[in-house]
């Protein structure tokens, strides 16, 4: 009896025991999940934020050594104004200080360090075509297009009438069709109004793709919307008219 009182107890112990290492398993999975829950709520960007990657490529930007380390200098002196701003400076002059040294990051082909840069800000800057833009062009010569234009057109989202952002755009898509082309200048023209650089833009497009009547056309309604420079319009019309 007393032996099988033992077993019966020893049997009970190794139960409890059981349980409370899937109890503890059940836990340490629990915790396991929502810490990844929280990692991936964490990085997932706002509004496609977009992040650096451990695979990105540094490019070097031709420029000559002095210039380079001129340049390094000013990377060094910007960081410093960065990581000097105080508490109450404004939201301009912050996004300002962090797009500054994100720029030149850019312009020496440290394309990850300026992703990473613009990161630091880009939760509270979400209304900023500028923050966009500059995506757009670290993208650009990251060539990655998608991202590029994914950004860009956030850009253009939140100024649609600023011609550069769409000069930007015309840019980066390289491998579009004449049609989707000519419907990109037309939305452009649209949205900011006729911008004169746009209409001439596109004359000068249309004449690159031989639709010579389409370009005077457009020339003609370069003269309409900058009547100031109508003789000069008017000389590109007679060119394509010999």
């Amino acid at each position: 009896m007393d032996n099988l009182t033992s077993d019966i107890k020893n049997q009970s112990n190794k139960n409890k025991s059981n349980w409370l290492l899937l109890v503890v398993l059940l836990l340490v999975a629990g915790a396991g999940i929502f810490l990844l829950y929280r990692q991936r709520q964490g990085s997932e960007p706002l509004a496609h934020i977009p992040s650096s990657e451990n695979t990105v490529k540094e490019e070097l930007v031709n420029l000559s050594a002095e210039d380079r380390a001129i340049l390094e200098q000013k990377v060094v002196t910007y960081k410093e104004e960065v990581n000097n701003l105080k508490a109450d400076v404004s939201a301009e002059d912050k996004l300002s200080a962090y797009m500054r040294l994100a720029s030149l990051q850019n312009q020496l082909g440290q394309y990850s360090d300026a992703l990473a840069t613009l990161n630091k800000i880009a939760q509270d800057y979400q209304d900023s075509a500028k923050l966009w833009s500059l995506y757009s062009n670290i993208y650009d010569g990251m060539r990655d297009q998608n991202r590029s234009i994914e950004a860009i057109k956030k850009a253009i989202s939140l100024e649609e009438s600023n011609p550069r952002y769409w000069f930007l755009y015309f840019k980066i898509v390289t491998d579009i069709s004449t049609e989707e082309r000519e419907a990109l200048y037309q939305e452009a023209l649209t949205k900011t109004e006729n911008n004169i650089n746009i209409v001439k833009s596109y004359a000068e497009y249309l004449e690159s793709i031989d639709n010579k009547e389409a370009a005077i056309a457009t020339w003609e309604q370069a003269k309409q919307v900058d009547p100031d420079f109508a003789n000069e319009y008017q000389s590109e019309i007679d060119r394509l008219r010999q």
